[in-house]
């Protein structure tokens, strides 16, 4: 045999075996997940069938995106909803795709570069959350199948460690894409499909139903006194004074208010508008009402894992962390520490947020 058919043949090998670890990884749920390790990828491919005909799907996958505020709460929804069986979740997709105000040259697994301009970023933004609520996966641009916050979904953690698998071939492009696409694949037998993300405003979400008709909306907000507070802390207000930092915030969060208003006009079952502090205060009754919304399946095993994160008295975790020990405690904390001249500035000029959603005046 030739050098050249050796090399072929060896390509061939590697590719394969990826794949199979691809297939061996990726799981629908935490109860299957480790089940999924002895599985060649034919019997994966059985069994993701059999769960999506068992999983609820009244009117197909239900597509759902949470559109929130840094510090608002969003992590611990995402994680919530994440808990359902096949669910497939995608942790700030448009993480790597800024307000830019430059011209660049975006690359795709199927499709020749873009270039992508000041003018057509917000259109390409829509356009990647499209991509992902519809499984279009190899129409997704690399900077986005390629971040760091795709390790915080089940099934999307595991598009990683198959590339990986992959670098030693010959061929990288290839076994690149043969892994994008069973993730995809996982993708379409999934019943519920979830983005979460702070970058993205109503006006841009009205973008997205206009393409995906079904689309169902979570617009979580937060006292803005708390989001403020922990915003300020983490330096999103550096370069701003405090008053500039809570205008540029409060005008935002109003006017995707009265965009949502419009929206709901027309269905009223589109937007599901929560606030942080019930889902932190009751979590087992909102995150009902939440599956409730989703067309979701709110099983035992579920309500044991909002019970861990929320209630169980666990060491509380990162910022960007889900765990609290006492969700209820957590959630007024700022109360007690924050500035008051600052918490005047917020209610001065803040005060239809507070009004609008019931927050009491300090």
């Amino acid at each position: 045999m030739g050098r050249k058919k050796i090399r072929l043949c060896f390509t061939s090998i590697i590719v394969t075996a990826g794949l199979v670890i691809f297939g061996q990884l990726i799981g629908n749920s935490r109860t299957t997940e480790k089940k999924n390790f002895n599985l060649s990828l034919p019997d994966y491919k059985a069994q993701l069938n059999v769960e999506s005909q068992t999983a609820p799907r009244q009117r197909g996958a239900s597509k759902v995106l949470i559109l929130t505020y840094m510090r608002s709460g969003s992590s611990l929804t995402g994680e919530i909803l994440q808990q359902s069986i096949g669910a497939f979740y995608v942790y700030e997709p448009i993480h790597s795709i800024r307000w830019q105000d430059r011209t660049e040259n975006w690359t795709y697994p199927d499709a020749p570069t873009k270039l992508v301009t000041p003018a057509t970023v917000h259109r390409e933004r829509v356009d990647v959350l499209y991509r992902l609520l519809t499984c279009d996966l190899k129409n997704v641009p690399d900077r986005v199948l390629q971040s760091g916050f795709l390790g915080r979904g089940m099934l999307t953690k595991k598009l990683k460690p198959c590339v990986e698998a992959s670098k030693n071939t010959h061929n990288k492009t290839e076994g690149t894409m043969a892994c994008i696409l069973n993730l995809q694949k996982a993708c379409q037998g999934s019943p519920l499909r979830v983005l979460k993300t702070i970058r993205f405003d109503m006006e841009q979400a009205r973008n997205l139903s206009v393409l995906i008709p079904d689309l169902k909306i979570i617009h979580l907000v937060r006292d803005p006194r708390a989001t403020l507070k922990s915003q300020d802390y983490l330096g999103e207000c550096k370069g701003f004074t405090r008053q500039q930092c809570v205008e540029r915030f409060c005008a935002m969060v109003e006017d995707n208010i009265v965009r949502a208003d419009s929206m709901s006009k027309s269905n009223r079952n589109r937007i599901f508008t929560l606030r942080y502090e019930n889902l932190a205060k009751n979590p087992m009754l909102v995150s009902k009402e939440l599956y409730k919304f989703v067309d979701g399946s709110l099983t035992k095993q579920i309500e044991d894992y909002i019970f861990n994160i929320t209630s169980a008295g666990r060491k509380d975790d990162c910022n960007i962390c889900t765990t609290r020990g006492n969700s209820t405690k957590h959630v007024d904390k700022w109360k007690k520490t924050m500035n008051k001249i600052f918490v005047k500035v917020i209610q001065n000029r803040c005060n239809y947020l507070l009004k609008r959603f019931g927050y009491d005046i300090m």
